[in-house]
């Protein structure tokens, strides 16, 4: 069994605690993994950091306006996407 392909990083600043980042992670299966208290203890695995992703996903797709914004860095030799979310008016 080969293990699955990470096509895509998204860290998320935690607002309880600003000095710490939570990491998603989107596979080439398209599954999402997070390492946030909320995604480790919840059984259905799912939380608030790969909930964004996903709809940011669907936003991207469809081209519409994003309640998030998107910066992508280097970390080592792969790519990340940090989120921030920002209120639409």
């Amino acid at each position: 069994m080969s293990a699955k392909k990470i096509v895509s990083r998204y860290a998320f600043q935690s607002k309880s605690n600003p000095g710490l980042h939570y990491e998603t992670l989107r596979y080439s299966d398209g599954t999402l993994t997070c390492n946030c208290p909320g995604w480790t203890r919840h059984a259905r695995r799912v939380c608030k950091h790969t909930s964004g992703v996903q709809m940011q996903l669907m936003i991207e797709q469809q081209n519409l306006p994003t309640p998030m914004t998107v910066t992508t860095f280097s970390k080592g030799k792969e790519t990340c996407r940090k989120i921030r979310y920002e209120e639409i008016t």
